[in-house]
């Protein structure tokens, strides 16, 4: 498997604990796709496990392993394309990649103003999608 470019899991699948000797679990991956963030998720992206990553989506049942999650996401310099979905917590500007082209935000419950200060960072940002009333509070402009 240490070939594997692209991953997509069911619904409620995590990722298990990767032993502390190897030096990256998928070197190649490029896509990881619907897995639900836990301690290990957070764990293997800031061991730099995942340094060709390029799209990632997180549906999120945790919302502390997904923001701990989130707030680790800087470390993947590839990544391009974010999708989360269910998140009801959100991380802090500067801790997104700042080479993200495309975020998804499906079902989440979020403040405005907090997201903009945390997407205004992304200057290559070209597509941001909003998905099943995807923010709580004031309106955008």
């Amino acid at each position: 498997m240490q070939k594997l470019r692209h991953l997509s899991v069911p619904h409620q699948t995590t990722l298990p604990k990767c032993s502390d000797n190897c030096d990256r679990c998928l070197p190649h991956l490029q896509t990881l796709s619907a897995i639900t963030p836990n301690r290990e998720t957070a764990a293997l992206i800031i061991h730099y496990r995942f340094l060709n990553l390029i799209k990632l989506t997180l549906n999120s049942l945790d919302m502390g392993k997904t923001k701990k999650c989130l707030q680790c996401l800087y470390k993947l310099e590839c990544l391009q394309k974010q999708k989360v979905i269910n998140c009801a917590v959100f991380p802090i500007a500067g801790t997104f990649p700042t080479r993200l082209v495309k975020v998804t935000l499906v079902r989440t419950d979020l403040v405005a103003d907090d997201v903009m200060r945390t997407l205004e960072k992304l200057g290559h940002l070209q597509v941001l999608r909003l998905q099943q009333d995807p923010l709580g509070g004031p309106s955008w402009k």
